[in-house]
């Protein structure tokens, strides 16, 4: 059996998990950004986290900013997470097993072999799915190195996703400086929201960027979120990622590109993009967050493309998505499941590592991704039948 997942580095990495709340329960406790919580659980069910030592030190950030909700703020953002994750968690169907952890493939109607698409290039047609034998077998190869690992859990096999980076060089300590002044200048644009990642939360008024980035010693480290003033996302949309590959040298640039484009592209839904001192050093650096059309997201990437430097882009295609071009990549998310790309296949190999049955690894992928709504040719997009 597999030891229960209690260690987080971030609420944000928390709300990605997709942790099972009901034995995080049972362990009663959890590690969050080096912090340990207990979780109590009331008598109407609700969860609640609470520090054992009621006076733990508050962090430097919290005490130059006292009007912002103080040490006890990532406690109520912990359990408000925990709890709307136990609430989806009852309304989601559970992946079915039968015969002692074996996955029913004709219960899920995956034929081996069967292919999706007849596209062969990376580029395709409204509709169509490209050819996805480099993003399975990027996937397969990620679940292969997994294998080796002690404890193969979702946030271990997370990690091994992250190392795969690009190779390039981080930034100058002048322009890493620079960089981040440019946050500030992007954060005045008219009809766009930015803040720190480490900020999601707080209340608008709250996150203060200027703040933040002067007394927080992590400021250089965090992912900053650039969002339209005004939510394009609706419940029915269903949602994929453009992840950005450029040299570190042309972040600045990319972070005014993304800005732009979040602020007049109706179907660009958010993005982020890391802080300097992280950018280039992990496999998605930067994000747009879209609505998942594969044609209008190629359109999307080559727009943003004319808008920097053809040496900006690093030829780099994180684990199991799809090559949208030099330094693009494009993935699908199926609707209750993690938008974080690596999150979501880490939890896919995990079942399969957990899946003790005879049958080859590529078959046992093949079939969780089935299982959870991805196509198995192609994990980069969801099944045809979702689409």
């Amino acid at each position: 059996m597999n030891p229960v997942q209690s260690h987080f580095t971030s609420v944000e990495a928390l709300k990605d998990s997709t942790v099972d709340v009901r034995a995080l329960k049972a362990h009663g406790r959890i590690e969050v950004n080096g912090k340990h919580y207990e979780i109590r659980a009331a008598a109407d069910g609700q969860l609640s986290v609470q520090r054992p030592d009621k006076q733990a030190a508050v962090d430097k950030f919290f005490k130059s900013a006292s009007h912002l909700l103080g040490g006890q703020s990532q406690s109520t953002r912990i359990a408000q997470t925990l709890n709307e994750k136990a609430a989806a968690a009852s309304a989601r169907p559970q992946l079915t097993r039968q015969l002692g952890g074996r996955l029913n493939l004709q219960q899920i109607n995956l034929e081996q072999g069967q292919s999706s698409s007849s596209a062969t290039a990376v580029t395709a047609k409204e509709g169509e799915i490209p050819d996805g034998k480099k993003a399975f077998a990027s996937l397969l190869a990620w679940t292969k190195k997994a294998q080796k690992l002690k404890q193969p859990m979702q946030e271990t096999i997370y990690q091994l996703f992250k190392q795969e980076t690009p190779k390039s060089r981080l930034m100058a300590p002048d322009a890493q400086k620079a960089y981040m002044e440019g946050f500030k200048k992007l954060e005045r644009t008219v009809g766009i929201d930015l803040w720190p990642q480490g900020l999601d939360g707080m209340n608008k008024e709250d996150r203060l960027l200027g703040v933040y980035m002067a007394e927080h010693p992590g400021a250089g480290k965090d992912f900053y979120r650039i969002v339209p003033e005004h939510s394009r996302r609706t419940e029915e949309d269903d949602t994929g990622r453009l992840t950005i590959g450029v040299e570190p040298r042309y972040a600045g640039e990319l972070a005014k590109a993304m800005t732009t484009l979040i602020k007049n592209e109706g179907n660009v839904l958010s993005g982020k993009i890391a802080g300097p001192e992280i950018f280039g050093q992990r496999t998605d650096s930067a994000i747009l967050y879209v609505r998942s059309d594969y044609a209008e997201t190629q359109a999307l990437g080559r727009k943003l493309q004319s808008m920097l430097p053809a040496q900006a882009f690093i030829d780099h295609t994180p684990a199991g998505m799809q090559s949208a071009g030099k330094g693009l990549a494009y993935a699908e998310t199926v609707k209750g499941d993690s938008s974080s790309h690596g999150l979501s296949r880490a939890d896919i190999i995990a079942t399969v590592l957990s899946d003790h049955s005879s049958g080859s690894l590529e078959k046992k992928l093949k079939t969780a991704l089935a299982a959870k709504g991805y196509n198995p040719d192609n994990p980069a997009f969801r099944q045809p039948s979702t689409r």
